[in-house]
């Protein structure tokens, strides 16, 4: 094996299964009328963590925690802003995606797994 091949880690998949997710989300909420808070956390959460998915399979940057924080966090909220309309497709997909991020830090952070 003379180069390196392509390879993506744990993080950087992490993140691009919750931050595809994230955008698929926003990209059906909006034209269903769904409010623009939700979109724009779930923007928010999806495009950081579907950049740094790509630079980590192009590079071999293996992201931090912060990504997968705001992930978490941006996802949660998007959920929680869908759960307050009957929008429970989307607060499914972003709670799910929520989860995905802030359990891959309790998974480092807490139980010490990398």
């Amino acid at each position: 094996m003379g180069e390196s091949e392509p390879f993506l880690s744990t993080d950087g998949m992490i993140l691009a299964l919750a931050g595809a997710a994230c955008l698929l989300a926003a990209a059906t909420a909006a034209p269903r009328g769904e409010p623009d808070l939700v979109v724009a956390l779930a923007v928010i959460a999806g495009a950081p963590a579907a950049l740094a998915s790509i630079v980590d399979l192009l590079s071999g940057y293996v992201p931090g925690m912060g990504l997968h924080l705001l992930l978490g966090v941006a996802a949660s909220a998007g959920a929680l802003v869908a759960l307050s309309g009957p929008h429970y497709l989307t607060a499914a997909t972003l709670g799910v995606a929520g989860l995905m991020g802030l359990g891959r830090i309790y998974e480092v952070e807490v139980r010490g797994k990398a």
